[in-house]
């Protein structure tokens, strides 16, 4: 008898889409694409030729639909939704997936950072072993080589707002990522005020900053931890001590699987199996929050307050204001 698969339905043929997600599943031993839901046959992107959606159904094998209510409304039986549209879509799709009753397992956020083996020990580490005390400080930082990206004025899915957005760019595109290491690593040991100012084109220099050197530290009462997620992984440490035997097994513990650790939890939660959520709806609502606070406070120069609720913000923020990245 063959092994189950995970019968998942891709929502999105972009650049991200098809340079990412659909490889990734494709080529994962307990995945199947069973739909791709595009509403453009014919998808563009700035950065390089996209394929047609009939090319991808046949690439891929598999139906593909131009709205998510069709798809829902066929007879195929879906495991779980990989929504990788527009920012501005997420939440119209998603809550489109919640009320067709894909819910039961999991509600994952793919912040690919936080499902690594060494952002899941300092996740550990703070907030649930609590080795390292009460959380008074967290300074964060992220160098990604992607102005390319964000300069480029026809990438309009990545410069511009849409719909009722707040803001698109490096805020959303980026930033969105390093809060939710914060959030997931610190959880409700934060404060909930923002203080945010954006610079301008000036303040920027000529070439992207080199990728791959990410620095984390959350310090605390008790110690601190240091964390260097990206590429290469430097270690953890604690002021007060080095790092015993379960500190370092959490550091090296990652189950082999086809594609990253982000994918392998959401293709083990949509077959019902035991899944790490390194980014759930309390770590996306946390991330909403704040930045959404940075950018009024940006915007009145004042310190803004977050919406109610644990973990919602965080002091000293600082980003990047042009019209093209707000």
């Amino acid at each position: 008898m063959s092994q189950r698969k995970a019968r998942i339905a891709v929502l999105g043929a972009g650049w991200w889409s098809q340079g990412w997600h659909l490889p990734h599943l494709s080529r994962h031993s307990e995945a199947e694409i069973v739909a791709i839901v595009e509403p453009n046959p014919h998808p563009r992107s700035a950065i390089n030729e996209l394929e047609s959606t009939a090319a991808l159904g046949e690439r891929y094998g598999c139906p593909v639909f131009s709205s998510l209510a069709d798809a829902l409304a066929s007879p195929l039986r879906l495991d779980g939704l990989l929504v990788c549209t527009s920012h501005a879509s997420h939440f119209e799709l998603g809550i489109a997936g919640l009320r067709a009753g894909l819910h039961g397992l999991a509600f994952l956020i793919n912040n690919t950072a936080n499902y690594r083996a060494q952002s899941r020990a300092a996740a550990a580490l703070v907030r649930e072993r609590r080795r390292v005390g009460r959380v008074q400080h967290v300074q964060c930082c992220m160098h990604s080589a992607l102005l390319w990206l964000f300069d480029d004025p026809s990438n309009e899915g990545w410069t511009r707002s849409t719909g009722r957005m707040s803001g698109n760019g490096f805020g959303w595109g980026q930033l969105s990522h390093l809060l939710a290491f914060v959030f997931h690593a610190a959880g409700g040991q934060l404060g909930k005020y923002v203080s945010a100012r954006f610079f301008g084109d000036e303040a920027r220099p000529d070439t992207a900053p080199p990728s791959g050197l990410n620095p984390h530290w959350i310090r605390d009462s008790g110690g601190m931890v240091w964390y260097q997620g990206m590429a290469v992984y430097e270690g953890l440490s604690r002021r007060a001590g080095g790092l015993d035997a379960d500190d370092e097994a959490a550091g090296s513990a990652r189950r082999a699987g086809t594609g990253p650790e982000s994918l392998c939890s959401f293709v083990d939660a949509c077959l019902g199996r035991e899944h790490y959520v390194g980014a759930g709806a309390e770590v996306g609502l946390a991330v909403v929050r704040a930045i959404d606070a940075m950018y009024r406070s940006a915007r009145s120069g004042r310190l803004e307050a977050c919406a109610p609720g644990e973990g919602a913000g965080i002091v000293g923020v600082f980003g990047v204001e042009a019209d093209k990245w707000v």
